[in-house]
């Protein structure tokens, strides 16, 4: 349907937008130290969009399975 196409082409620049805020607002909400020392922000920033992107793949690996 041409209605959902559209309204999936809308919605998709949001998911993403509210995805990249999300993950850049992390490091301030979960620190995390180490011993003494804070762990540096931009590796926890890192971390959960290396996770974001490893999910994406595996995603998009079984939807490929299955078509």
């Amino acid at each position: 349907n041409p209605l959902v196409i559209v309204l999936q082409v809308i919605a998709l620049p949001m998911v993403l937008y509210h995805t990249v805020t999300w993950l850049n607002l992390t490091p301030k909400v979960l620190v995390i130290w180490r011993g003494e020392s804070r762990v540096n922000p931009v590796l926890i920033a890192a971390a959960h969009y290396l996770a974001w992107f490893v999910v994406s793949v595996i995603i998009l690996w079984i939807v490929s399975m299955y078509r």
